[in-house]
């Protein structure tokens, strides 16, 4: 049965996807049998897989980053807005039925069994969250975050925004709103986007980290990656005709792996996914 690793972000865009597409190249890399995965997915825009099915744009990104065919058990539940509520896609079909993201909670059978069907058939398995981790008007019945980590008891990385600013208070914060289950699945910060030296970020990491009691397992640079995205825009121009040729996104790939490799404790990151931290 595959080993299982939850990337959640403080807030939406916090580079969650990024994320999750490298640390699956790092382990295709590696020479292990990974997929992404994503409970459910808000966008407005799909990719269709060779089964005809739809599913999130940034699961297919991340499949390719783990060299496998994108596959619509990896993104069970996508929500499309509509005019009048939204257009849910289960396993890449269309569901009736169902047109308010209140009612996504209902799918949470269907999401363990689509996440089982894949644990069998790989060694890893690196989950993204979606938008904010911390959303009281959603957590009693999330299916997207910590209430689908505690269903599978994922070890949770939880990454935060610097380019934003607030860093340290948002990961703080989101922690705390946790109830005591979630909180103890939170294994490591990961704070993204740092322009500058790591130097000017002082005693901040260690003081997060004995306020929580959680370590901080990286600081990313910001990066210039050029990857396929879904309805937020990055902040840096790219030419997305250059996405066309695989060579160039196989190049993309391995740029972030190398990348994060260097900023990350992949040697800790390796241990909470063997459970041995």
């Amino acid at each position: 049965m595959a080993k299982t690793l939850m990337v959640m972000g403080t807030m939406s865009n916090v580079g969650k996807t990024t994320l999750t597409a490298g640390l699956c190249r790092i382990l295709a890399q590696d020479g292990c049998r990974v997929a992404p995965f994503k409970p459910q997915n808000l966008s407005s825009a799909a990719f269709v897989t060779n089964a005809g099915g739809q599913i999130g744009i940034g699961q297919a990104v991340q499949a390719e980053a783990a060299g496998i065919e994108a596959d619509g058990r990896m993104n069970p539940v996508l929500v499309k807005p509509c005019a009048g509520g939204a257009a849910v896609y289960l396993n890449g079909k269309p569901v009736p039925g169902i047109t308010e993201y209140g009612q996504m909670h209902k799918l949470m059978p269907e999401v363990l069994a689509s996440f089982h069907s894949l644990e069998k058939e790989y060694d890893y398995i690196i989950i993204e969250g979606a938008g904010a981790a911390a959303e009281l008007n959603f957590m009693e019945h999330d299916i997207s975050n910590t209430g689908f980590a505690k269903e599978i008891q994922a070890p949770i990385l939880l990454v935060g925004d610097i380019e934003r600013g607030g860093v340290f208070a948002s990961l703080f914060g989101t922690v705390g709103l946790f109830d005591a289950e979630a909180r103890r699945l939170v294994k490591g910060f990961i704070i993204n986007r740092l322009s500058g030296d790591a130097k000017y970020l002082g005693t901040g990491p260690r003081r997060l980290e004995d306020l929580t009691g959680i370590p901080v397992l990286g600081i990313i640079p910001k990066l210039d990656i050029h990857l396929q995205e879904e309805d937020v825009p990055g902040t840096t121009f790219h030419d997305d005709s250059l996405l066309q040729d695989k060579a160039y996104r196989e190049k993309q790939f391995d740029k972030l792996a190398d990348n994060l490799r260097n900023a990350l404790d992949m040697k800790v990151i390796y241990q909470i996914l063997e459970g041995k931290q």
